[in-house]
């Protein structure tokens, strides 16, 4: 029933997307190049409403009780499409997000692994935080043509492989996100023709980071290892450019800084579309293999071995890579066809 899953969504998505696009240049669900938007023309909207309904209706068919993040990814589909079409202030934005991860967290019973002597209630606390941390990097990460698809199904891949070590039902679900982003990156390859925007990338980051945290509960610490290692590359990659930033231009303006300093973004200007994608999957793919092993082993201490050797690998890529000039500060929003400044962030 999982391959069935995986099958059932690509396939959906195949067709839904075209349909998400059309509907976009119908209503002007479009991103049009303006301002500091490097793309140079219009592309549509909502493939990101059109992933999410392929993995819901997907899940409705093979395992309804599986639907249990619905309402959660759903209302963080809206909040994208409002930001998309309209903008929200980024204080709302983060403020909605933790009341949504929070509420799912409650209400499924999940949380990361603590200590013992950690309260449930501020493991509860701490994982939404991780959680919301994991939405917004997949959401700067969705700054290039091929991004965030490509490396969100390969993360629920490994999301997949962790649960396929105990058997953990989330298998399911995972390996429909990853059918559905498969498809969706089918349309979404360099050049892209219809965009996640944030009514997409905000819910595939939800349910990547949910998923983990999910096959985590209440198993070993090495799970919760995995959890981390799942969804390393973009997380990394948010805290190393807001770490740039906040040196360059301070806490109080760091939330409307902007460039083209995201790990996909140099990476295809560096070695085209291309070459960079391979690149870009490749890393996120060892990542999914990591979280694999680390969950894998009986105590955490192998995992640590694992995630420090994958951190400092990170860094290694991260400072080979070129820099670029910093951009004029301004609030983010811009696509672009190959590589584009991230949506927030």
């Amino acid at each position: 029933m999982a391959l069935a899953s995986a099958l059932l969504s690509f396939c959906l998505a195949l067709v839904l997307v075209p349909v998400a696009r059309w509907v976009a240049w119908r209503t002007g669900a479009v991103d049009v190049p303006r301002g500091h938007k490097a793309h140079g023309r219009a592309v549509a909207l909502l493939g990101g409403p059109a992933v999410l309904a392929a993995v819901g209706l997907t899940l409705a068919a093979l395992r309804p009780q599986e639907l249990a993040w619905m309402p959660a990814a759903a209302a963080l589909a809206l909040l994208g499409l409002v930001d998309d079409l309209w903008g929200v202030r980024a204080s709302v934005r983060l403020v909605v997000e933790l009341v949504v991860c929070l509420v799912l967290l409650w209400a499924t019973g999940t949380r990361l692994w603590t200590p013992a002597f950690v309260p449930g209630w501020l493991a509860t606390v701490l994982t939404g935080l991780w959680l919301v941390g994991v939405v917004n990097a997949a959401n700067c990460f969705d700054c290039a043509d091929g991004s965030l698809g490509g490396v969100g199904a390969l993360a629920a891949l490994g999301v997949a492989g962790v649960a396929a070590l105990v058997g953990h039902d989330a298998w399911t679900p995972a390996l429909g996100l990853a059918g559905a982003l498969a498809g969706f990156a089918v349309h979404n390859r360099p050049p892209a023709t219809v965009f996640l925007g944030d009514a997409g990338s905000l819910p595939v980051g939800l349910l990547v980071g949910w998923l983990s945290v999910r096959v985590a509960t209440q198993q070993p610490a090495a799970f919760t290892l995995a959890a981390l290692l799942v969804v390393s590359v973009p997380v990394f990659d948010f805290l190393a450019v807001h770490a740039r930033r906040w040196r360059r231009v301070g806490l109080r303006r760091l939330m409307e800084s902007v460039g083209r300093e995201h790990l996909p973004q140099r990476l295809l200007q560096w070695a085209g579309p291309r070459r960079g994608l391979a690149g870009l999957y490749g890393l996120q793919l060892d990542a999914s293999v990591a979280a694999v092993a680390a969950a894998s082993f009986a105590t955490p201490w192998p995992g640590l071995a694992v995630l420090f050797v994958w951190v400092a690998l990170l860094l290694w890529v991260d400072d080979r890579l070129p820099q670029p000039a910093p951009a004029a500060e301004a609030r983010s929003g811009g696509r672009a066809v190959q590589a584009r400044p991230e949506s927030v962030g």
